[in-house]
């Protein structure tokens, strides 16, 4: 919950966090189709390359668990 008059600085962490060894790195959203999942991924820092793969096997496990074909997007923050 949101404490009354503060607002997220940027819209990646208004909702799902993206943590990488206990920090914060950005946040995520997703929409559903019929079939799939798409998760939108906003980070506040580049990953590195296994970063990357440990998002995309989270990304995969949680469609998995959705039953659904996924799709990650990730975008750099504003």
């Amino acid at each position: 919950m949101q404490e009354p008059g503060v607002a997220p600085s940027t819209s990646a962490l208004a909702g799902h966090f993206v943590v990488v060894d206990g920090r914060i790195v950005g946040g995520w959203r997703r929409s559903l189709t019929a079939s799939a999942v798409v998760i939108v991924a906003q980070l506040l820092r580049p990953l590195t390359s296994a970063e990357s793969k440990g998002l995309d096997r989270a990304a995969a496990h949680y469609a998995r668990n959705l039953g659904l074909s996924w799709r990650l997007e990730s975008e750099m923050a504003v």
